[in-house]
């Protein structure tokens, strides 16, 4: 019968081996469930400020009421300035030939 040798037999470094295993996956695992949650919150933000916007615009407010309104609910993921706002709708009035509505941005 022949013996194994000493080191073989040993079960010390197992633990050490097996977490290091298993710790970059659960970091993974980790990470993505929180990038997920911001994304989440992100998309959240978005559509309550879309919602809003679009409340604020029904009710005839003007463009300048409603931005400012808009950038003062603003949070994180979304950074509001008045000035460029007006100038991509105007931009975009100007593009689609809404000439006549040009009166309502200023």
């Amino acid at each position: 019968m022949t013996t194994r040798p000493h080191f073989v037999s040993d079960a010390r470094g197992q633990s050490l081996l097996e977490f290091a295993i298993v710790l970059p996956l659960l970091l993974v695992l980790v990470l993505g469930v929180i990038e997920v949650g911001y994304a989440l919150l992100d998309q959240h933000v978005l559509t309550k400020l879309a919602r809003e916007g679009s409340n604020l615009i029904s009710r005839d407010t003007s463009l300048e009421d409603a931005a400012l309104v808009m950038k003062t609910m603003s949070s994180a993921p979304v950074n509001f300035d008045i000035r460029r706002i007006l100038e991509l709708l105007r931009n975009e009035v100007a593009r689609i030939g809404g000439g006549h509505l040009l009166g309502l941005l200023d």
